[in-house]
């Protein structure tokens, strides 16, 4: 049986992010919480713009994984980051940089304009929610990907009884103390109802219909990617 080139990449890919992400479980099992934290943030952050992408990715692979105590240990380190307000963050950019605004898709963008843009950095969901529902330097997610990401990743977190209380809190929070500039008016109220969703106890795959649904479609499917 012959494969392509691409699918040969992809496949190194999906191994490299699955050996990844059990180190970083690893990493987890054998730190304390501060400590298990700080590995998280420099995951996340360690690797360019398309360090977070990976990072969620391999959330994503620990959430789909049968490991439950490394899911639990997990979750409880997030919320010691919601705790002391330092979750593991990525940037994206503000909704209200011209550039993006104006730019198509095949533009090509030159790292000195990335280091101009205005950027504002979010924890896992609400990045997750913004990459999906408006113009950013990342293209625009399918709603496919979007639902079962976010579904996944709420999963992960509902894993600790604290964060599971503590994340919708913080993002209500959050836009109640001042979003404007960094995201849309639709991107708002998508995060409050999925917030408000996820607060009231709903299951996760409800809480994704809520947020891909609600106020109305915003993707744009000639700039699909996904997570």
């Amino acid at each position: 049986m012959f494969v392509s080139i691409t699918e040969a990449a992809m496949s190194c890919e999906a191994n490299q992010l699955r050996e990844a992400a059990a180190r970083l479980l690893w990493v987890a099992a054998s730190m304390d919480l501060s400590m298990g934290l700080a590995a998280l943030k420099r995951v996340a952050q360690s690797g360019g713009d398309l360090a977070y992408p990976r990072f969620l990715k391999m959330l994503l692979i620990i959430s789909e994984s049968d490991d439950r105590v490394g899911q639990a240990r997990i979750a409880q380190i997030l919320a010691g980051g919601l705790r002391s307000m330092d979750m593991p963050s990525g940037s994206l950019s503000a909704w209200g940089a011209s550039y993006f605004g104006q730019a198509s898709q095949n533009t090509v963008i030159s790292a000195s304009t990335l280091r101009s843009v205005p950027l504002r950095r979010w924890g896992p969901v609400e990045y997750l929610t913004l990459w999906f529902c408006q113009k950013t330097q990342r293209p625009y997610l399918s709603d496919h990907a979007f639902r079962k990401s976010l579904s996944s990743l709420i999963t992960l977190v509902n894993m600790d009884d604290e964060a599971r209380l503590l994340y919708p809190q913080k993002i209500i929070e959050q836009l109640s103390s001042g979003s404007e500039g960094a995201c849309t008016r639709s991107a708002r109220q998508r995060l409050q109802a999925l917030s408000e969703a996820w607060a009231a106890g709903s299951a996760p795959d409800s809480i994704a219909a809520v947020a891909a649904t609600y106020p109305w479609a915003c993707g744009d499917s000639s700039q699909e990617s996904n997570p």
